[in-house]
């Protein structure tokens, strides 16, 4: 193999991996990139990540502190791809982890993006932003050695990207006109030195001496370190917002403070403590005079540095990373298995008794079997004449019934398929999650608002200590009349007139802002209220259609018990059929007790022992099973025999049979102390009762 392959990773030896040496049985299926073994499925809540690279590996840290069992083959249903190269084999729930909105391959159900990506997925395909963790590098410890390094003396020293670097040069040249300490470094990455505007760039900064441009990628975080402030302009719908989020991210973790624009990538990351926002309508002059000011104000960049860190931190922290990701692969698993139960109560055709009984019709009557009574050949003859005659008229009646028959139950099948298919995907938890979204980024927008709204307050204030001072330097004016005024005086009018003029022309242009945001903010909301409103309709047609098409193929009276079925957040699940509290609960909410349901799924672990005192048909037990699989045992108590037998049922046909051995029942009471115990009806519930302790 060396001398016929010197070069192991030339493409001639990838192809005889993928060929030759597959099918001679010399290098096994999973060892191929991108064409994984069939691995057997196991129906539990579980994660595979697929891929190589910085970002499969910060998926893996996120995956492993989420507490869900993590693989690296397709064992698990949901499955993590985090590179282009890797495949998942079929009837698995797919998600794309990606940098960026990008091309995704054939199958994908997910998309999940690293960073907040600008505008919406075109390719229909559902898009979330999950956090993901990433290392601390600590804050930076000398920033004095890292000017010497780079030559950049003891002056202010600005860095920004160069990819806006025209506007960022103009603020920096109006804030420092005369001042030959301050230095603008612009990193330039490669695709930017490459580029067409890389001459023009050396062009603009050849002007001013104080610009200096940075094409090694090797010596950015050296610059950063050097920084006194870092400047992004960028805007929230900039092309490339994956790379001005990482740089963002990689300056405030070494504690540099930010400067940006409101509404721009950099405000929308790191909030209004963690960088300080110039507004968008601020004039070139009034920008250059906070630019200035800002150069000097150590305490007012430690300040800020040191929370927009301390916010990352927490924010990518694996903790707060793994708590994400295990909500949105609990969401995932459940959207899979709805799928795939409705997959399955549609697999058999509702019309093949319709279609054998049509046999009946082909079938003939048997004119020489014998009879007891002898009969004459005319009259035999006769008598057939007339039943062939009769037989026939009755072919053609059943025929046409049958043909009635048929059409109606094809269309009823097909308007079934319609609903299934208009309300396939969506589940309560997935639309309960998408609402919290929509929820949360109403409260950015009001946080937002509300910064807007103080900006006016306090520019309201200083309009009006302005107007005071003009007022006394008025009434000084008018007292002193043959006072010789001062040949500035009229400078300084003019200059205040000026500011007062400024002033009132910015809050005139925040108050408009702000009432565009209020009626953005209700816009949203409103059609946030109608989508969710129509996603729910949605759902529970499906959980109807499902219902049914379950109790086709299976039959109440296979449990013993008279039971009607129910689609919750648990599976298809039999309740008793005098059930009038849980059964009318799930039927609407499909999530019975929420707050207990949660504390539960954040307590369990893999390999431990839940134990479900009083498990009625078994909710909270089937929850639990489906989320240990394997890995744990469920020990369900429940004294009535009939919530047992639906127990029992529910388990078995919600879960894979490995998974429902897992499950021990105790036909039996529980109390805190040996006792004998009496029952007494629950009211509401067909059965189980409340037990107490019996006087002697």
């Amino acid at each position: 193999m060396r001398r016929r392959f010197p070069d192991p990773l030339a493409p001639g030896y990838r192809d005889w991996c993928a060929t030759e040496g597959l099918l001679s049985g010399r290098i096994p299926q999973r060892a191929i990139p991108g064409q994984p073994g069939e691995v057997a499925l196991i129906d539990q809540i579980g994660v595979t990540v697929l891929g190589d690279g910085p970002l499969a590996d910060r998926v893996r840290r996120a995956a492993d502190a989420s507490g869900i069992p993590v693989a690296d083959d397709c064992r698990y249903p949901v499955v993590l791809l985090c590179d282009a190269h890797s495949a998942a084999p079929p009837h698995r729930h797919v998600i794309a982890v990606r940098d960026e909105v990008g091309g995704l391959p054939d199958g994908v159900s997910e998309r999940w993006l690293a960073w907040p990506a600008p505008g919406v997925a075109t390719d229909g395909v559902a898009t979330h932003t999950v956090p993901l963790p990433l290392d601390d590098p600590g804050a930076r410890d000398d920033p004095d050695a890292a000017r010497t390094g780079l030559g950049l003396g003891d002056g202010p020293v600005f860095v920004a990207m160069a990819d806006r670097c025209e506007e960022v040069i103009a603020t920096f040249a109006a804030a420092f006109p005369d001042r030959e300490d301050a230095r603008l470094v612009l990193l330039v990455p490669e695709q930017i030195a490459r580029s067409e505007g890389a001459e023009r760039l050396r062009l603009t900064s050849a002007a001013d001496q104080r610009v200096r441009l940075i094409t090694d990628a090797t010596r950015f975080p050296l610059a950063v370190d050097a920084a006194s402030w870092a400047v992004s302009l960028h805007p929230s719908d900039h092309h490339a917002a994956a790379d001005v989020h990482e740089w963002l991210i990689e300056v405030s973790l070494r504690g540099v403070p930010v400067l940006t624009v409101t509404g721009g990538l950099a405000a929308e990351l790191l909030g209004g403590d963690g960088c300080v926002a110039l507004p968008a309508d601020m004039t070139d002059a009034q920008r250059a005079r906070i630019v200035r000011n800002l150069a000097d104000d150590d305490a007012k960049a430690d300040k800020v540095g040191a929370a927009a860190r301390t916010q990352l931190s927490e924010a990518l922290s694996p903790a707060v990373s793994g708590a994400a990701v295990r909500r949105r692969i609990e969401l995932a698993y459940r959207g899979w298995r709805a799928g795939r139960a409705l997959a399955a109560a549609t697999e058999e055709d509702p019309l093949r008794p319709l279609l054998a009984a049509r046999h009946a019709l082909l079938r003939k009557p048997d004119v020489d079997v014998g009879h007891r009574i002898p009969m004459a050949p005319a009259l035999r003859r006769g008598v057939l004449r007339v039943l062939n005659h009769y037989d026939a008229h009755l072919t053609w009646v059943m025929s046409s019934l049958l043909d009635s028959m048929e059409r109606t139950a094809a269309g009823l099948v097909e308007r079934q398929d319609r609903i299934a298919a208009a309300g396939a995907g969506l589940d309560a938890d997935l639309l309960r999650a998408d609402i919290d979204l929509v929820a949360e980024r109403n409260a950015q927008l009001g946080r937002q608002i509300a910064a807007t709204g103080e900006e006016v307050a306090r520019l309201r204030g200083e309009v009006a200590d302005g107007v005071r001072t003009v007022g006394d330097f008025a009434a000084l004016v008018r007292k002193n009349p043959t006072r010789p005024v001062d040949p500035g005086t009229g400078d300084q009018v003019r200059a205040l007139t000026e500011a007062l003029e400024a002033g009132q022309a910015r809050i005139a242009a925040l108050e408009e802002r702000l009432t565009r945001e209020l009626a953005d903010r209700d816009a949203r909301l409103d059609l946030g209220r109608w989508s969710a409103d129509q996603a729910l309709k949605a759902t529970d047609a499906l959980r109807r259609v499902v219902v049914r098409q379950h109790e086709r193929v299976e039959s109440a009276d296979a449990v013993e018990v008279p039971s009607s079925l129910v689609l919750c957040d648990a599976g298809l699940i039999r309740l008793p059929a005098q059930d009038s509290v849980m059964s009318a609960v799930l039927s609407s909410n499909g999530v019975w007790e929420p707050d207990i349901a949660e504390l539960v799924d954040s307590l369990i672990e893999p390999d431990s022992v839940f134990l479900d005192v009083g498990a009625y048909v078994g909710y909270h037990s089937l929850r639990v099973l489906a989320r240990l699989g394997t890995s744990g045992t469920v020990v369900a108590v429940e004294p009535d025999g009939n919530a047992v037998k639906l127990l029992r049922h529910n388990v078995s046909a919600n879960v894979a049979p490995a998974v429902a051995e897992r499950l021990a029942v105790v036909e039996a009471a529980a109390w805190d102390s040996p006792a004998a115990l009496v029952g007494t009806p629950r009211p509401g519930v067909a059965s189980g009762s409340r037990p107490k302790i019996q006087k002697p």
